[in-house]
């Protein structure tokens, strides 16, 4: 089994398992992008190992993934090729979870809606400030 490591941006091979395993083990090597909005969590983190199966074409190292955990989207799975499809992958799933939350919105009371309104301004402000 080939192992990797996301370094700068850079996907690197290592042969080096105890490397290997210290690096896996902070979630902040490998962590992409992570956003609670309501009781809905969004993950896509670097996977460390080809998730591709016999199935991917020579070269497309499917080595990141986004989960959606909470909603009608639990345990939703979508995996990618590269960092920047997975970062645009993250952004695109942020979005449909806060859309549905915003239909959602219409059952709550004002003061409910307010607040949650109020998290999503938060939410895009931190998002812009990373930007």
């Amino acid at each position: 089994m080939k192992l990797y490591m996301l370094k700068s941006g850079r996907i690197v091979y290592t042969d080096n398992t105890v490397e290997w395993a210290k690096w896996f083990n902070n979630i902040d090597n490998r962590r992409i992008g992570y956003d609670k909005i309501g009781d809905v969590e969004i993950s896509t983190v670097f996977l460390g190992i080809d998730h591709g199966g016999t199935a991917r074409r020579l070269g497309d190292l499917v080595l990141f993934e986004t989960m959606v955990f909470g909603d009608s989207r639990d345990e939703t799975c979508v995996r990618y090729t590269s960092l920047a499809s997975a970062k645009k992958g993250h952004r695109a799933m942020r979005r449909r979870v806060m859309r549905s939350a915003r239909k959602q919105e219409s059952n709550l009371t004002d003061q409910e809606r307010a607040a949650q309104r109020a998290r999503f301004r938060l939410i895009r402000k931190a998002k812009n400030e990373d930007a």
